[in-house]
């Protein structure tokens, strides 16, 4: 679940937090927009990152590699 959103970051709320990679995307479906995160602050299941990066038109459903036939 993404809390705490703003132009800078945001604060995520994450089950089962195994590991989270310093960097990594984000995927705001319902706007189309994908951010390039860096985590700065892990407490508990909490992440806060700071966006690094931003593009418009972006959809996780076309980076998701498919298998090959």
């Amino acid at each position: 679940m993404v809390k705490d959103l703003t132009c800078e970051g945001a604060t995520l709320s994450l089950t089962g937090l195994m590991g989270i990679p310093q960097r990594f995307s984000l995927f705001i479906e319902p706007d189309a927009v994908k951010y390039a995160c860096l985590a700065k602050t892990i407490r508990g299941n909490s992440v806060i990152v700071v966006f690094e990066g931003k593009e418009e038109n972006q959809r996780f459903r076309d980076h998701v590699k498919k298998p090959a036939a």
